[in-house]
């Protein structure tokens, strides 16, 4: 297994890497059931600790997250409720790039759509 972690402010965007050899691919990585176990923190630092225990890539604009905090988010679940409740109130959208990896839009909060 391999793992990285990288954080590039510069281009605005927040790499969280943890990489293995994979299992799910695409949309099956969010219905992908993982053991959580974050501890209440920023939403990036939230994001980092979660793509390292379930080994998954998740790329998001950091700049869209100054301020926004996570609760801690602990037990048995799909990737997708993990990121729902460490995002909580941050407007967004989650889509699967590719194999294991996971991209986060912050959308505008005024449009009213969450996913």
């Amino acid at each position: 297994m391999r793992r990285l972690g990288a954080l590039n402010i510069g281009c605005g965007w927040l790499l969280a890497l943890s990489c293995a050899m994979a299992s799910a691919a695409g949309p099956a990585t969010l219905e992908r059931a993982v053991t959580v176990d974050v501890a209440a923190q920023s939403v990036p630092g939230a994001l980092i600790q979660l793509s390292r225990q379930a080994e998954i890539q998740i790329i998001m604009p950091a700049h869209a997250l100054d301020g926004a905090s996570s609760p801690a988010v602990r037990g048995r679940m799909s990737m997708r409720s993990a990121l729902e409740k460490i995002l909580g109130a941050v407007p967004h959208q989650i889509r699967t790039a590719q194999e294991n990896t996971v991209t986060i839009e912050v959308t505008d909060a005024t449009a009213g759509e969450r996913r």
